[in-house]
């Protein structure tokens, strides 16, 4: 093999220097485009995670409304008592028992209502 001069060394060290210098332009022109796609790839998953969210939240919603609608209310109780041929309604009986014992008892706090009958008198607790 043949030595290199210093001026074959020096041209080749040029043309290294010159095509790698072309590859990093090269490479650096490149950036932008691919900064665009990862940005572009980035929008679209931040976009499907915010639908994403946004039909759990909608989930989320629907079975708290069903929850709060399933709520079962109490059936409807009509209370009719029949004595000597007459029908009082139990309702009736419950208010004329409230009305007399706060006229007798002014000032007093109901806490609990006993209607029962015990020689044809009614009895009330506070």
């Amino acid at each position: 093999m043949a030595k290199k001069t210093a001026k074959e060394t020096v041209e080749e060290l040029k043309k290294s220097a010159e095509t790698a210098v072309e590859t990093v332009e090269t490479e650096i022109a490149k950036i932008p485009e691919k900064t665009e796609k990862v940005k572009k790839a980035a929008a679209a998953k931040v976009t499907k995670a915010k639908k994403d969210i946004e039909a759990k939240a909608d989930d989320v919603k629907a079975a708290v409304k069903k929850a709060s609608t399933t709520k079962k209310a109490d059936p409807k109780v009509d209370v009719v008592v029949e004595f000597a041929g007459k029908q009082i309604v139990a309702k009736d009986v419950k208010d004329a028992v409230l009305k007399a014992y706060k006229k007798a008892n002014k000032g007093v706090e109901i806490c609990r209502v006993l209607c029962c009958q015990r020689r044809r008198k009614a009895g009330v607790q506070s």
